[in-house]
């Protein structure tokens, strides 16, 4: 009983102590800035460290690659985006030294002259912001929570 109380407390401290995540995803119409705002906030962490990059469900890079990823071209903020791009990085708060790590998530715009095209995008994000939060819920719910784990559910769309 004893030893069943102090790895419960430990787990519990463990997660205390975790690195704080945020999940932020950017939505909303073609061409109004998303990648733009997501890149200039790239662009305003002091330290950067970039953990992995996909597109679309192709990892593009990870942590543990030799190549290096500009930090200043994440997002391709002219060409537009055609596929969900998620950038998993990891900063330093200036004003008490934790790690943060943050999952930003740029989309598709939203082609609001075509209903059908509109309505399909707008159905894939809200079927990935679902996916999300039951994975952290199905997390929280469990009996034997990681003390690792980042969450997953998004934080601002």
């Amino acid at each position: 009983m004893a030893n069943d109380r102090q790895a419960a407390h430990r787990r519990l401290s463990e997660r205390r102590h975790a690195d704080e995540t945020f999940n932020i995803m950017m939505a909303g119409p073609r061409g109004v800035g998303k990648s733009t705002l997501l890149q200039t906030l790239c662009d305003s962490f002091s330290v950067l460290h970039i953990d992995a990059l996909s597109e679309g469900g192709r990892q593009m890079y990870t942590g543990t690659d030799d190549a290096d990823v500009d930090p200043f071209c994440i997002f391709d903020t002219l060409s537009g985006t055609t596929h969900i791009r998620r950038c998993h990085v990891r900063t330093i708060d200036p004003a008490t030294k934790h790690v943060v790590r943050v999952e930003l998530i740029d989309t598709p715009g939203i082609d609001t002259r075509d209903e059908v095209a509109a309505s399909a995008c707008v159905n894939e994000l809200c079927g990935e912001i679902e996916r999300r939060f039951r994975n952290t819920v199905d997390e929280e719910m469990s009996v034997r929570r990681s003390s690792v784990e980042r969450t997953q559910h998004v934080h601002a769309v």
